[in-house]
């Protein structure tokens, strides 16, 4: 299996603000900013969008592998299937965390890809760190629904652009809150306590871009990070809600 080369380490800096197209627009600039907060978080690498690859992880420390989400003020968490699976077959042969981050701004009235990321650090309130056998285990027992209509899709590929939503209050036994207020990447850091910094050793850099061999890793070991079991009880209560219901069950 190969994997996508890195991002580069530096952003070219401008001279105005960005300013941001749509809905297409607001969605590129909050995963980018959520992506570079759980690099800097885990201090590992971003990864590349690439074709060639067999996968293409967010982000990356050594053998560690993490897929970064952002959750906004609805307080519902979207993975669509296509996704899923590859990060199935993906975490059989190596470790893979979902670094989930919610906030409470309103992009969609912001014209700036810098309003857009003041207005989240601002309302930063948590952030939940789930092995992805929990998230795996959410999905499996919920219906698969469209989420985005107007996202891809053919007459070949119907279930394109469907997937699993729920809500963000299923991953509270991950939850570890912020009291807001940020107003740089660095000063989410610095909330950091001394048990969440760890000291990582950084992947290999990629030759010319290309897509890096992959090596199977050793099996995740936890860090502090509750067990699947832990949220079995909240689980079972949030799946008898009826809008969570699995159709045919």
């Amino acid at each position: 299996m190969r994997l996508s080369g890195f991002k580069a380490g530096h952003r070219q800096p401008t001279m105005f603000d960005r300013p941001v197209m749509g809905h297409g627009g607001i969605r590129c600039a909050v995963g980018d900013l959520f992506e570079r907060l759980t690099a800097a978080w885990v201090g590992g690498r971003r990864h590349r969008t690439d074709c060639r690859a067999d996968y293409c992880p967010d982000v990356s420390v050594g053998n560690d592998f993490y897929e970064s989400k952002g959750v906004g003020r609805s307080r519902r968490v979207f993975i669509y299937g296509g996704r899923l699976e590859k990060d199935r077959e993906f975490s059989r042969i190596m470790s893979l965390t979902y670094v989930v981050w919610h906030h409470g701004a309103c992009s969609r009235w912001l014209d700036t890809v810098e309003e857009i990321e003041s207005a989240i650090l601002f309302n930063l309130r948590s952030i939940h760190v789930v092995p992805f056998a929990a998230i795996a285990d959410v999905c499996s027992q919920l219906a698969q629904k469209p989420l985005n209509s107007k996202y891809g899709g053919s007459d070949s590929r119907p279930t394109y652009g469907s997937g699993f939503t729920f809500s963000i209050k299923l991953l509270d036994p991950w939850l570890r809150k912020f009291s807001g207020g940020f107003r740089n990447v660095e000063e989410v850091l610095a909330s950091r306590s001394e048990q969440e910094v760890r000291g990582l050793k950084g992947a290999p850099d990629p030759v010319d871009g290309e897509p890096v061999p992959l090596l199977r890793g050793q099996e995740a070991v936890g860090d502090g990070v509750p067990s699947q079991a832990q949220a079995q009880g909240e689980l079972f209560q949030y799946k008898q809600a009826p809008e969570n219901q699995v159709v045919g069950a």
